[in-house]
């Protein structure tokens, strides 16, 4: 079972807010440099990611300016 699914199940079946269950798997114990791998990023990644970076933040823009011109022109209307 994924992560996405735990968490929709979870969502489903809890009774109160707080709701909190154990995920059914975990770090390896036998891995002890997980920690040295987890988050980085090779150095050969580096300019794609920057890339994937400067994109996503383009285009989250353009939808908050459209955002910001469609209630604007909204609020034009009703005036």
């Amino acid at each position: 079972m994924g992560l996405g699914t735990t968490g929709l199940q979870t969502l489903k079946a809890a009774q109160a807010a707080r709701t909190t269950v154990q995920a059914p798997y975990g770090w390896q114990d036998d891995d002890p440099d997980w920690r040295t791998r987890h988050g980085r990023v090779d150095p050969a990644d580096r300019e794609r990611l920057l890339a994937l970076g400067e994109e996503r933040r383009r285009q989250r823009a353009e939808r908050v300016s459209m955002h910001q011109q469609k209630k604007k022109q909204e609020r034009n209307e009703r005036a």
